[in-house]
């Protein structure tokens, strides 16, 4: 009922001069009314001890056959939705409509004719009695007073009295207005897909299944009640959200108890929402309840792995580094974990202002390192791995021997060998792309280290063919040393510098 007394209340209005195609149109339905007046009123399937339209047919019946000089009397005096009557039975009789008033609403614009005194809802409600939601109009007010249900549709205008009713028509009918795919089967219409959340809505015996990817920016229940009469409309349908993840453990009791919000719900009946809207806010809402339950539960993407910690990160297949960040994290939560588009740096992102000073030192084991990599301005997951790397690095060079003054050669197979150590084959790679030198025998070590790490391919060309003869004989030198243990790294430099034809001796810091 409500619906209709909004969009009255927005009703703006204006004057024109008819079109001969609207004069025409007029005429037409005002001649059919005549011969048909109850066409206004709707077909009673209620069980009534008194039809509350029986006076109202009554006064029509009287006014039906007058002459316009007496019928003119009548649009002017008693009940309003016979003077609308009155009004059309004047223009059969006339087949004029010199002016039109125009009715502007959020829906669209309708011209009406108007004589006498007459609301304008009533003559709207009659001149349009084709119309299956403009019909209603004309009888909302004493659907209204005498708490009646009205249904109405293409093929269905139907009053169930005071009791809600379930037109089958009219069900069919609504269906093809909501203009759906939804396949019925067993009094519900359904996408058919097998959805985490979905919008359900229950009219009587029938049920409306859809989920977020079959949902539209309409609004279905707003499109349903339009078509009705109800003193309690939102009583007749029973409308949630139906939310539950994608379970991947067998949990002996679901711990998920999900209730739609009854604030979206109360947007989503006031029409000010979509269903799509209403599917996400109210699947963002709930995820904001399950959070704040006090005990474990671990989502991610609307896959629900309960309490089990290391279901839940094996989901990801992280890096080492990522794995020991995430137990970390996870043994200290008290509270659920809901993620959306989850990714081992995002769910570190999350936490790492409280945790992750724990994350670092569960890595590192070292308080400083732990400090230092905390306040850097990068990506967790970056920040994890190169904690790992400093931590390596701060192991190596304390066991590696470390060198003051060494000739030009032994530097750059000491600089290249303890950043493979520390840093990986990749890193040592590109600091041997930024040599620059025409030192023969600096690039015959370089072109070794390329053979060990078998990464010669599209580097030749950068190395005499003197200077490949040589590195050959070097290779065995840079593997060893590349190779070494700490307490036999000092030897293997010493020999390669030997092998380059040095008789220096290098000695340590």
């Amino acid at each position: 009922m409500a619906l209709f007394y909004v969009v009255m209340r927005k009703f703006r209005t204006g004057i024109k001069t008819s079109s001969k195609t609207q004069e025409k149109n007029i005429v037409l339905k005002s001649k059919e009314l005549k011969k048909k007046p109850f066409l206004i009123l709707p077909e009673c399937k209620g069980i009534c001890r008194k039809c509350p339209f029986d006076k109202i047919k009554k006064q029509m019946k009287k006014v039906q056959h007058l002459k316009e000089e007496k019928i003119s009397y009548f649009t002017r005096h008693g009940n309003h939705l016979i003077r609308a009557y009155a009004t059309s039975l004047i223009i059969a009789e006339s087949e004029k409509v010199p002016y039109l008033a125009v009715a502007r609403t959020p829906s669209g614009s309708f011209a009406y004719a108007v004589r006498g005194k007459t609301k304008k809802e009533k003559l709207i409600g009659v001149q349009y009695y084709d119309d299956p939601v403009l019909r209603l109009l004309g009888i909302a007010d004493i659907a209204k007073k005498k708490k009646l249900h009205v249904y109405s549709t293409k093929n269905c205008f139907v009053c169930t009295g005071k009791e809600h009713g379930h037109p089958e028509k009219f069900t069919d009918d609504i269906m093809q207005i909501l203009g759906t795919n939804l396949k019925y089967k067993d009094n519900i219409y359904s996408c058919q897909h097998d959805s985490v959340t979905s919008l359900k809505i229950r009219f009587h015996n029938i049920t409306l299944l859809m989920c977020k990817s079959c949902s539209s920016d309409n609004n279905m229940f707003c499109m349903f009640a339009k078509h009705i009469l109800s003193p309690k409309i939102k009583k007749e349908f029973d409308i949630n959200i139906v939310y539950h993840p994608e379970c991947t453990m067998r949990c002996k009791q679901c711990k998920i108890d999900a209730h739609t919000p009854n604030d979206v719900l109360q947007e989503y009946l006031n029409g000010n929402i979509t269903d799509r809207q209403f599917i996400t806010k109210s699947a963002d809402k709930i995820k904001e309840e399950i959070q704040n339950l006090d005990q474990k539960i671990f989502i991610a993407d609307d896959k629900c792995y309960g309490s089990d910690a290391n279901a839940f990160i094996d989901s990801f297949n992280p890096t080492n580094e990522e794995r020991i960040g995430l137990e970390t994290v996870l043994k200290k939560l008290k509270k659920p974990l809901v993620v959306e588009n989850a990714t081992p740096n995002k769910i570190l992102s999350i936490y790492w202002n409280r945790f992750g000073k724990d994350v670092l030192f569960a890595l590192t084991t070292d308080r400083g390192i732990s400090e230092e990599m905390y306040n850097r301005k990068e990506q967790p997951s970056k920040i994890l791995k190169m904690a790992v790397i400093k931590c390596k690095q701060k192991g190596v060079f304390a066991s590696l021997p470390v060198y003051a003054s060494i000739p030009p050669v032994a530097e750059f197979a000491d600089r290249i060998a303890k950043i493979y150590k520390t840093k990986g084959r990749d890193e040592a790679l590109k600091e041997i792309e930024k040599l620059k030198t025409e030192d023969t025998k600096i690039k015959s070590v370089a072109y070794a280290f390329l053979l060990t790490f078998g990464q010669t391919k599209g580097r030749e060309w950068k190395y005499s063919k003197i200077e490949k003869e040589f590195a050959q004989f070097l290779k065995e030198g840079t593997k060893k040393l590349v190779e070494s243990k700490p307490e036999e790294y000092h030897n293997a430099l010493q020999l390669l510098l030997k092998d380059t034809g040095s008789t220096e001796i290098i000695r340590k810091n």
